[in-house]
């Protein structure tokens, strides 16, 4: 499980997860636009499975929960 709490964690963070070679990752972001910079960091992981949580009601924030696989 990763939990970019605020903000995307970016290519520091992403690229280390390789070394593990994960089957699955659940990641938890932000916000989509934060999930979508942290899988342009990390090319060998794909989305199959999204779910997003209105938080706020009335703003534009949804947190993102994905189920992430080898791409």
């Amino acid at each position: 499980v990763v939990h970019a709490m605020r903000k995307p964690y970016g290519a520091e963070v992403m690229r280390p997860l390789l070394a593990f070679s994960p089957r699955v990752v659940v990641y938890v972001a932000p916000s989509p636009a934060g999930l979508a910079r942290d899988l342009a960091a990390a090319p060998w992981l794909r989305a199959d499975r999204l779910i997003f949580v209105d938080q706020i009601p009335g703003t534009g924030g949804l947190l993102t929960l994905a189920r992430l696989v080898p791409a």
